[in-house]
């Protein structure tokens, strides 16, 4: 290691002698590179140059007070931190009490798991369960692999019973976790809906708010792309391990002394963030329902509740970070009960720390919760895209409860004038719009992309359009095949100058420059330090008829605050 003046020293100075290092079993540079192995891929990236800041005692690269066991996940020493965490939940936590449904939900269909040492697991229905019985819940990725599914053709030999091991590994080792936590029930959603009957997918879809937050926890294989990956995987515990460390320092007020090596990225919720299953979006509606979620990464396996988030590596203490469905289902359960979060609640230790808000304040701050939520929603990915609103329903109902709203085609009806002011995130990586129409133009799931939205701080006292109504039309399976939005506002010619300005949708077809462009302004004011008006920049389709091209604003925060009627000349 180099010395260097001030709170920063250089570790390696290029990526090639970081990845040498690696080569020659560095026990520092194996650690570090544990702590940078977020994305649970076998290929190593690009990292360095590396950096490291030192204290009178210590070298940040956070000591821990637990030590990692097991040489592999999945075996009793790692898996005996979950039993814990989850008698201690069970017994302590008053927040995950609370969260508790009244009524005695039970799925239409479950997983009978059996003993340790049965070799069949068989479906049962509810109405062959006996009432009050408790269960768990699977988060998987379904990947390519071919995974056996409910269908009226596998429907006998699911009842009848099936051998463990000829299902995909994840189920395997799913089957083995409920067992370990001694429940007798696992939902998992492709052997406990039928695929092939849409009458029957519609109506378990639908009821994925009870079937989450009503399991006794939620087994999410995390680091698995697919069925055959598994929740369990190899590891060294003395990688987690502190490394007691002599150094001498130049020009240090304390030149020679025994310091302790830490690395905080080890157990960073990053692992969790950044895996393969949480870049699913009916994902982030799971993690987001589940009362207790038990994470398996390629490294650690984390417990995740109401009032902790914590890993083997800090099994009484929590993780730094939150996730964005975490963070809306904090404030949303904040707001439902009235009561501000307590010393030991997840809340107040993932940095939730700003005071609830009352009246129109409350409905901001759970509505600009709600837009942080959407923006990584839209990020992730889905299998079809019509699930776009399918796999929001429980996430939409609960956070409608708070809002006293609820959700019409993706924006909210009592704050559409706001909602409108969504605007994409490009990302290169996805398309523009999804394969078949899914949403009017004016809905964000018109878009494939990344969903930007307006954050207020309260709501805009002038607004200048006013809601007319919204019509939506399905056909015969409950699908949207039409929906049309009836504004009352003032059609406003822009100017081809604004052209350049505009956050579009979607690159500009050929001709379309051409195009007659008109401004629709929503509010006057945009409440956050920046110039308004808030507008849509939309093209004339037929006679009363138009297409949302963009949401537009002005951003120049260090001039002064035009008035409205300077505005109004801006646009022509």
């Amino acid at each position: 290691m180099h010395y260097r003046k001030g709170t920063i020293y250089v570790h390696h100075e290029t990526s090639a002698s970081f990845h040498q290092a690696l080569e020659l079993k560095c026990v520092l540079c194996v650690r570090l590179w544990v702590a940078l192995e977020v994305s649970h891929e076998s290929e190593l990236p690009a990292v360095g140059p590396t950096t490291y800041t030192v204290g009178p005692t210590f070298i940040n690269f956070e000591s821990t007070r637990d030590r990692v066991a097991g040489k592999n996940t999945g075996e009793r020493a790692a898996l005996e931190f979950i039993v814990a965490q989850n008698n201690r939940c069970l017994k302590q936590h008053a927040a995950c009490h609370r969260n508790k449904s009244a009524n005695e939900f039970f799925p239409t269909r479950a997983i009978d798991v059996g003993s340790v040492t049965d070799p069949l697991v068989r479906l049962c229905e509810r109405k062959d369960i006996t009432p009050g019985m408790r269960y768990a819940s699977l988060s998987h990725c379904w990947g390519k692999t071919l995974l056996i599914t409910l269908s009226k053709a596998t429907a006998s030999v699911l009842k009848r019973g099936i051998a463990v091991v000829t299902l995909p590994k994840t189920f395997q080792d799913a089957i083995a976790v409920t067992r370990e936590l001694q429940l007798q029930y696992l939902w998992i959603d492709s052997l406990c809906i039928f695929q092939d009957d849409p009458d029957d997918w519609r109506r378990e879809s639908s009821r994925m708010r009870d079937v989450y937050r009503n399991a006794a926890f939620c087994i999410a294989a995390t680091a698995a792309k697919n069925g055959d990956v598994g929740l369990f995987f190899d590891r060294d515990p003395q990688l987690f391990g502190p490394i007691p460390m002599d150094l001498t320092w130049p020009e240090y007020e304390h030149k020679d002394s025994l310091r302790q090596c830490n690395f905080p990225l080890l157990d960073d919720p990053w692992h969790i963030d950044a895996a393969p299953l949480n870049k699913r979006a009916w994902v982030a509606q799971e993690r987001y329902l589940s009362p207790r979620i038990l994470h398996f990464t390629r490294k650690l396996l984390y417990w995740e509740c109401g009032e902790t988030l914590a890993s083997e590596f800090h099994q009484d203490s929590h993780v730094r970070g939150q996730s964005s469905s975490r963070y809306l289902k904090g404030l949303v359960d904040r707001h439902r009960y009235h009561k501000p979060a307590s010393p030991r609640s997840v809340q107040n230790q993932l940095n939730i720390t700003e005071p609830l808000e009352t009246g129109e304040g409350k409905q901001a701050q759970v509505f600009n919760a709600w837009i942080y939520f959407r923006r990584f929603y839209t990020s992730c990915f889905l299998t079809r895209d019509s699930d776009i609103l399918v796999a929001l329903h429980g996430i939409a109902e609960d956070v409608g409860e708070v809002m006293n709203d609820d959700l019409v085609v993706g924006l909210w009806r009592r704050r559409l004038s706001q909602d409108l002011c969504w605007r994409i995130n490009p990302d290169s990586s996805k398309p523009f719009r999804p394969a078949s129409w899914r949403g009017p133009s004016w809905s964000w799931v018109s878009s494939a992309q990344p969903i930007n939205g307006r954050y207020f701080h309260q709501w805009p006292s002038d607004t200048f359009c006013k809601i007319g109504d919204i019509q939506v039309d399905t056909n015969s399976l409950g699908d949207m095949i039409l929906a049309v939005l009836i504004l009352h506002c003032r059609l406003i010619p822009a100017s081809k100058a604004l052209g350049h300005k505009l956050d579009r949708d979607e690159p500009a077809p050929p001709g379309e420059e051409e195009k007659q462009y008109y401004m629709i302004i929503l509010h006057g004011d945009s409440f956050d330090g920046l110039l308004g008006p808030d507008s849509l920049y939309v093209s004339s389709v037929f006679v009363q008829s138009h297409h949302r091209i963009s949401h537009f604003r002005s951003l120049s925060p260090s001039t002064p605050k035009p008035t409205l009627s300077s505005a109004f000349e801006t646009l022509h």
